[in-house]
């Protein structure tokens, strides 16, 4: 993927160069706005479809790529496309624009993403004033690193601790660390808070009919009202977000690490839903949700200064792994058709996360535990005061038995026959038949390999030790492929791109061979994990 720099640094290129909307649909309508508010007049759309050539859309004429070539080669073009569903669709221009060679870093740019400019009033002058009882990004703060194992239930623990007096949200946010890297350290200024804002336009309102590509984005996949419907008033307005940003960075104007604006972006959020701040409760936490299955514990203290934050601590939710992989390949391959979670590193880790590689000790990360699916949806009470405890804050029952999100009340939209589940629900702990995944055969030689990670975490694990095999035995075991991988594979080869399609068995096994060949013989150190009888 390329990165252009900004929606600013697009506009100035085009105002330069010239600009072609690659993509006469909505999303180059849309487009065609946005750079026309910004002072640019496109050339013309260009767009695949033959017919639409030499057709006029809103007084603009559409091409055909190859007519651009010949009149705008060095124009800039921007592809124009909803995002999610339409994904390979984005692939397939971005090769016909390398094709061509009317590729840049700018035809990255992502419409949707930037939507919100279309109603920004950047000249509203700052009324408001950080008052004691609003955040600001250099307050004191804790900070928890939340891991998970993907379809490990992060999202209803972040909904039980929603409305923690003590504890910032920027729900189902995923992790900035790379757009910061590569774009946001460098910018400053009002180009600097459009970034920002690229990077969270699933969370904001419009005064038009939000496209569905975007309400959908964010809440519309994980949260509904007790009816089933979308919550409107969980969106933000963009224009009070825009402004507290702009409060925020009013003396710094930059952002100088990511710590800075991981509070930045949760005290603008928090201030703009409302949330207020209690002076007298000490260090709040930011719960700061890691998005990535295997993720490498000792990455916190390459992205993190401990100098900003008073504590920093990692809490990683786990599963069961034989329902860890039932649901995910359930949720995301044969309910969701999600290619992107098929790919082959994210859907190697997501598998390594089972053999219990993200929860092993980590030389110099003391500061970290594991908290059980099971264990909340089973122990609710005792595991949420165990885990208060943990953290220093106290224990709110009437608050943290509810689910909400920006303290609203919410419900999940299962894929279950129920369609509708308050997020208490334990039939995903009640499942006892996986067989249409996981058949017996199969769930047999699984256990043999999950049960270090089984015992650790207290889960029941009715194989023997690894040991009591030999090598050749275990990697005799891994000659048959396992149904799930099987299932995978057969949906990577239909759906995946060319050029990202793998053979899913032969990735399984190498995989855990790996394991046998690293783990067989040795012992293994894990995290511990907050158990309800710490609650007392």
């Amino acid at each position: 993927m390329g990165w252009h720099r900004s929606l600013f640094d697009v506009v100035n290129k085009a105002r330069t160069r010239g600009l072609v909307i690659y993509g006469a649909g909505y999303w180059g309508k849309i487009a065609r706005r946005i750079f026309e508010r910004y002072g640019v007049s496109p050339l013309c759309y260009a767009d695949d479809d033959e017919n639409k050539a030499g057709t006029v859309l809103g007084g603009m004429e559409i091409r055909t790529l190859r007519d651009c070539k010949a009149e705008y080669e060095n124009a800039v073009y921007v592809v124009c496309v909803a995002e999610g569903a339409s994904d390979l669709r984005r692939l397939d221009m971005i090769a016909n624009l390398k094709a061509l060679g009317l590729y840049s870093d700018e035809s990255e740019m992502r419409i949707p993403f930037y939507y919100f400019a279309l109603f920004l009033n950047t000249g509203e002058t700052i009324k408001d004033r950080l008052e004691d009882d609003r955040f600001k990004y250099d307050d004191d703060y804790n900070l928890c690193v939340f891991c998970n194992m993907s379809n490990s239930g992060s999202y209803y623990l972040e909904q039980r601790l929603d409305s923690h007096p003590q504890i910032l949200f920027v729900p189902f946010l995923e992790s900035l660390y790379v757009v910061y890297e590569r774009r946001l350290k460098y910018l400053s200024g009002d180009e600097l808070i459009y970034e920002i804002m690229a990077q969270m336009c699933g969370y904001f309102s419009s005064p038009e009919e939000l496209p569905l590509c975007i309400k959908d984005q964010k809440f519309g996949k994980f949260v509904v009202d007790k009816n089933g419907g979308f919550i409107e008033e969980l969106l933000v307005d963009p224009q009070r977000f825009y402004l507290e940003l702009k409060l925020q960075l009013e003396d710094v104007n930059t952002v100088r690490s990511y710590g800075q604006l991981i509070k930045t972006v949760y005290a603008a959020y928090n201030n703009t839903t409302g949330r207020k701040k209690d002076p007298h409760a000490g260090a709040h936490w930011c719960f700061y949700n890691e998005h990535t299955p295997n993720y490498d514990v000792t990455l916190v203290n390459e992205q993190f200064d401990a100098r900003e934050f008073k504590r920093i601590e990692v809490l990683t939710i786990i599963r069961e792994p034989l329902n860890h992989i039932y649901s995910w390949v359930n949720y995301a391959v044969i309910n969701g058709r999600q290619y992107k979670s098929c790919k082959r590193e994210l859907f190697r880790n997501i598998i390594s996360c089972d053999l219990g590689y993200m929860m092993e000790k980590k030389e110099g990360i003391s500061n970290s535990r594991a908290i059980c699916f099971e264990d909340l949806k089973l122990y609710p009470d005792l595991t949420m005061q165990a885990l208060c405890r943990w953290m220093g804050i106290a224990y709110h029952n009437e608050i943290l038995n509810v689910t909400t999100t920006n303290g609203i009340e919410v419900f999940f939209p299962s894929r279950t026959e129920k369609k509708l589940v308050t997020g208490n629900d334990r039939s995903a702990v009640s499942r006892k038949d996986i067989s249409d995944i996981i058949p017996e055969e199969d769930r047999v030689r699984l256990e043999v390999f999950f049960k270090r990670f089984k015992d650790a975490y207290g889960y029941d694990s009715p194989a023997k030790d690894m040991e009591r095999y030999s090598i050749e035995e275990l990697k005799e075991m891994l000659r048959d492929d396992f149904k799930f991988a099987r299932i995978v594979n057969d949906f990577v080869g239909e759906n995946m791109p060319v050029d990202g399609r793998y053979d899913v068995n032969e990735m399984i096994r190498g995989l855990f061979e790996e394991f046998i060949d690293s783990h067989y013989g040795k012992n293994t150190e894990y995290y511990s994990k907050i158990s309800k009888e710490e609650a007392v």
